[in-house]
């Protein structure tokens, strides 16, 4: 199983937190969710 490794830059980091309430961090977790629900994007022209 392949282990997912995330790194960010610790200032932009806490501007993310200040600007949208979230960490990164937490953010994240989306990527762990075992109930995710994914669909193709087959939109190609934006």
């Amino acid at each position: 199983m392949t282990r997912l490794r995330f790194e960010w830059d610790d200032a932009k980091a806490l501007s993310n937190k200040r600007k949208h309430g979230i960490s990164f961090a937490l953010a994240t977790r989306v990527f762990l969710d075992p109930d995710v629900l994914t669909k193709l994007d087959r939109i190609t022209d934006y």
